[in-house]
């Protein structure tokens, strides 16, 4: 098997030509990691329900602090006043005004 080092390619752009060599070991091994790791990274983040290794996603972290707001705002209806059932004096539109209205 003879070795073509320092073979011109038969096109040329602007006047320049370019040589036919091969890539860098180094250089092809980083870019095979780098698909492999895309298609690791793709399965355990976006097609698995939960990720073997990591944080979870984006919307597990939303649905974690909004469990957490509802069991801190268990105990405190309408706000930070203590305040009967159903009889909330907040503005209509506001939050603790729809808690009332649903507590």
């Amino acid at each position: 098997m003879s070795q073509k080092k320092d073979e011109l390619l038969s096109h040329q752009y602007d006047g320049i030509r370019e040589y036919d060599n091969d890539l860098p070991k180094w250089w092809l091994y980083g870019f095979y990691f780098t698909i492999v790791f895309g298609i690791v990274y793709a399965i355990n983040y976006h097609a698995l329900p939960t990720p073997l290794w990591g944080r979870p996603g984006m919307v597990a972290e939303y649905q974690a602090e909004v469990d957490e707001a509802a069991r801190v705002s268990a105990g405190r209806p309408c706000g930070r006043w203590p305040v009967r059932r159903g009889s909330c004096r907040a503005p209509r539109r506001s939050r603790a005004a729809l808690w009332c209205r649903y507590a």
